[in-house]
């Protein structure tokens, strides 16, 4: 017989095993964007909200269009939605 608890641990060693892959692609694209600008302070609070969608908050600098432009040419690759949120941005509006 199945016990209960071996079937619950298998089942999130599967989820975290198949969340690490995404979460290495989405940190490996901000530590790509920031290596070409080392003046940036782009991406002081990286994470991923509840839909899985990249969320970036707290720039310093912001011009609009730069983030859609850099981000679109992953968006394909990851096969993910990108969600910008830029707190400091005067318009008060995601990127």
């Amino acid at each position: 017989m199945v016990n209960p608890k071996q079937v619950v641990t298998i089942m999130v060693a599967i989820a975290v095993l198949l969340a690490i892959p995404v979460r290495a692609d989405y940190f490996n694209v901000i530590e790509s964007y920031r290596s070409t600008d080392p003046t940036n302070d782009y991406g002081q609070a990286i994470d991923i909200d509840s839909q899985g969608n990249l969320v970036l908050a707290g720039f310093n600098h912001h011009t609009p269009g730069d983030w859609d432009i850099y981000l679109s040419q992953y968006s394909d690759q990851l096969q993910h939605k990108w969600t910008v949120q830029d707190t400091a941005c005067p318009c008060g509006k995601p990127a």
